[in-house]
């Protein structure tokens, strides 16, 4: 059994890192268990499945024995930008690929005594991806942006104490790699290829002051990817071997957040929960991808994002331990700046749905989740003026699906 699970986890770990681009509103990645996500997210007070790891890793010592879940999310976002919605002249819109993406993440966690309980997930907690198809009535655009991509895979490991009945602490150590990769037309097609690694913490509380009551607290902190590289020319591409590849070394803080959450479970046994999370979207201000040399210019994408608060509402209902039946609300403001909205990064504001169903064989060993979540059509209008960069003013659209499917196991 012990080698069969080091098989698993191993196998799973590869295809993490191997996993293709990945994308949310916001950088963060809230699909990293299928019974979260049917809840829209709504899982700091009543976290209660291995994925609590990264939702509140206080609610781990709600489990017994040794248990894996593992997940894969399918995430399909699309954007466009409509030009004609500043008189841009000749019209011009233009849409960005498709984006597909496979988000795979594991948790397991473990009762090591009847009070402590350790854990270790591996997901990717932040990630964006943005390719546009420029119109031909707009060929200047790419000199802002062609490609940006970024990728993170965290390794975070926690341990989960219960205080007494009521009350459950628990913090973790989180070790984060990442990528940046960044593609626009500066005469011939250039790259900015960076990567690196960062660490920070995550703790959390669990609180149970009546029977059908549970409050929820968890702390993200900043993690401060320091990044290395190369900006070089992009073999193939039009006027290209004029310049030699340039060293470029940055720093990406990925944001602290900070969330509570209230669980109530009714007398009729529906569970309601609600949970408001603050990030901390402003320590990423100004991203400057300038190399040493001087023949690659004009490398910064200039950010300026705020913080933010976002609300998740989720709703389940349990039908005879067997079937449980989930649903939830998601609303959530952009952290781009209207004044700022940037082709690399046009996020808009948020408002999803998403519904779920879970099931649990007659053993109770084995349960399998699947989620849906919908992020309606939103929009962002973005600076009518500024300066030589009007080309990539205009009227911002972006909408997704989310679907995730989850298997739960308890080893023993």
């Amino acid at each position: 059994m012990a080698s069969r699970l080091n098989g698993i986890i191993v196998l799973l770990v590869v295809i993490l890192l191997t996993a293709g681009k990945v994308s949310a509103s916001g950088f963060a990645i809230f699909a990293q268990g299928a019974r979260a996500l049917a809840l829209a997210g709504a899982f700091v007070a009543g976290a209660s499945d291995p994925s609590a790891i990264f939702y509140n890793p206080a609610g781990i010592s709600n489990l017994t024995g040794t248990r894996i879940q593992i997940g894969s999310a399918l995430l399909i976002n699309r954007s466009f930008l409509d030009q004609n919605a500043i008189v841009f002249q000749p019209p011009s819109v233009s849409e960005m690929e498709n984006a597909y993406i496979f988000s795979p993440s594991v948790f397991l966690t473990s009762r090591l005594t009847p009070r402590l309980t350790a854990g270790i997930g591996i997901y990717r907690p932040f990630g964006y991806s943005a390719e546009w198809n420029w119109n031909a009535n707009n060929p200047t655009a790419s000199r802002v942006a062609q490609e940006t991509n970024l990728r993170t895979l965290s390794v975070n490991p926690v341990v989960s104490y219960q205080v007494s009945d009521i009350m459950s602490l628990a913090a973790g150590f989180r070790f984060v790699s990442g990528s940046f990769e960044f593609i626009r037309d500066d005469n011939t097609l250039i790259n900015t290829d960076i990567s690196g690694t960062g660490s920070g913490f995550n703790a959390g509380v669990q609180f149970s002051p009546v029977d059908n009551i549970t409050l929820g607290f968890t702390y993200k902190s900043e993690v401060s990817l320091s990044l290395d590289g190369n900006t070089s020319e992009v073999p193939g591409s039009p006027g290209s071997g004029l310049r030699q590849p340039s060293p470029v070394n940055t720093e990406l803080k990925l944001p602290q957040s900070f969330a509570v959450g209230i669980n109530w479970i009714t007398e009729t046994q529906v569970v309601l929960e609600f949970n408001a999370i603050w990030f901390g979207w402003s320590s990423i201000d100004r991203l400057d991808l300038s190399p040493a040399s001087s023949s690659y210019t004009n490398n910064i994408i200039d950010f300026q994002f705020e913080d933010k608060i976002q609300y998740r509402i989720g709703f389940e209902y349990n039908a005879a331990n067997i079937l449980t039946f989930r649903t939830g609300v998601l609303i959530s403001s952009s952290p781009v700046k209207d004044s700022a909205v940037h082709p690399a990064f046009p996020d808009t504001d948020t408002e999803a749905a998403s519904l779920g169903v879970g099931w649990t064989n007659s053993d109770g060993n084995l349960t399998i989740d699947f989620a849906y979540m919908h992020v309606f059509k939103n929009e962002k209008f973005g600076p009518v003026t500024n300066g030589p960069d009007i080309f990539f003013g205009g009227r911002y659209e972006n909408n997704s699906d989310r679907v995730l499917l989850s298997i739960n196991y308890i080893i023993f």
